[in-house]
């Protein structure tokens, strides 16, 4: 197994991607951290809730680029055929599918929680910046990194299903830019206040303090944490078996 892990931990560290992805999720927490929320910032540096705002709004900002890599890990294999050659070095496909897990998990919670961490002291610079000072904060650290790397963690697992599941990287892609806002928005128009329930919708009320989008009712934090699993436990079953019941081709 660790040699598996390994490989992948190879591969996504060689994809040009990979750096893209992280140099962009940078240069995205610099641009509104320090300049949009910290220089720019004036109407709401009062509030108490000020750094604690830009730690989940980088974490819901960057989630759909932390989990591209995952994504392109996937799909990059199938589209070059080169998922041929891992299946055949590896002792059995469920390994392939775990190593990809783990690196993946790491990845995107590594990078969930830097860009969080970075977030708060670009604000508070840019305001410095500014000449302007914040009231005392409410700022639950622990608490707020905790929500962040599981909104990471979650959008990347998701992604990750949705690319062996569709294993085309232009279909993946596409699904992931689209269902997130778009699918779920038209969904949601038909389940109404059991729109909640739906994968991102769920995922987005965990990073909310378990609260709920204009027009749905509350949720409480454990049963968004619930769902958002029980999505990622079911997909994963579902790719697992196709995985090991459909050719590598």
């Amino acid at each position: 197994m660790i040699p598996a892990i390994r490989a992948e931990f190879r591969k996504l560290m060689t994809l040009r991607s990979t750096y893209v992805i992280i140099g962009s999720c940078i240069a995205i927490t610099v641009f509104f951290a320090f300049y949009l929320e910290g220089y720019r910032s004036t109407a709401d540096v009062a509030l108490p809730t000020k750094l604690a705002s830009a730690v989940t709004s980088a974490a819901q900002a960057l989630g759909l680029f932390i989990a591209l890599a995952g994504v392109l890990l996937v799909t990059h294999e199938y589209r070059y055929n080169t998922i041929m050659y891992t299946l055949s070095a590896a002792r059995s496909r469920t390994q392939v599918l775990l190593a990809k897990i783990v690196v993946v998990s790491v990845f995107s919670i590594l990078l969930t929680l830097f860009v969080c961490s970075l977030a708060p002291w670009l604000t508070q610079l840019g305001l410095q910046a500014k000449g302007l000072s914040l009231v005392p904060q409410d700022f639950p650290i622990f608490d707020l990194l905790m929500k962040s790397a599981f909104y990471g963690w979650g959008y990347s697992m998701i992604a990750l299903i949705i690319a062996f599941i569709v294993r085309n990287q232009v279909g993946a892609l596409g699904f992931l830019f689209l269902f997130p806002g778009l699918g779920e928005l038209l969904l949601g128009l038909l389940l109404k206040n059991n729109a909640i329930y739906l994968p991102f919708s769920a995922l987005g009320s965990v990073i909310r303090n378990g609260g709920a989008m204009l027009g749905q009712v509350p949720f409480p934090l454990t049963k968004s944490v619930g769902v958002v699993l029980a999505y990622i436990v079911g997909g994963w079953l579902v790719a697992w078996i196709l995985l090991m019941r459909r050719d590598a081709s």
